[in-house]
């Protein structure tokens, strides 16, 4: 299929935002790993899913745009998109979502220690008397324990002695 010249530019203006968004889409993959550590082989993974996504979205827009003919102009459009995305706001999308990200874990921090502070000072009260306490009745318990361990010494010896064999004395 012939395309003029003014429909080839279109379609590479197309192809350069959808670099865009393919860069934008990556970052949402970085910003992702910022809030989850991962291990190697998930960032792996995550990198190999990022790439059929961006593939599948690619043909569909050469399928949509271009009834599915490569042009290498387009390829070359959505890595240029990608490269321009890259070296121009992406650094500003990251670090306002981290600082983001920052603000809202400390809120959520400050929140949960505001309503975990009556805990907090309950068991700081509380934590003396059952530390003593509980000391009490680990030492009553090890008396009981050693006072059960003699009686059942003692009711082995007596079931011993109640079965106990009266052999005749070799001569």
């Amino acid at each position: 299929m012939i395309l003029s010249l003014n429909e080839q530019a279109s379609l590479f203006l197309f192809s350069v935002s959808l670099g865009f968004i393919i860069g934008f889409i990556y970052d949402i993959f970085r910003i992702i790993r910022f809030i989850f550590n991962h291990k190697k082989i998930w960032v792996q993974i995550e990198d190999a899913l990022y790439w059929l996504i961006s593939v599948f979205f690619v043909f569909l827009f050469l399928l949509k745009k271009n009834y599915g003919e490569v042009r290498f102009y387009m390829i070359v459009g959505v890595f240029l998109g990608m490269f321009l995305y890259f070296i121009s706001i992406s650094q500003l999308i990251l670090s306002v979502s981290e600082k983001i990200l920052k603000t809202i874990f400390f809120l959520i921090k400050t929140f949960l220690s505001i309503l975990l502070y009556p805990f907090i000072c309950l068991y700081n009260i509380l934590r003396v008397p059952v530390k003593k306490s509980s000391n009490f009745f680990i030492n009553k318990n090890k008396k009981l324990l050693q006072l059960i361990k003699i009686y059942v010494r003692i009711r082995i010896t007596q079931t011993k002695n109640l079965f106990k064999v009266v052999r005749p004395k070799k001569k």
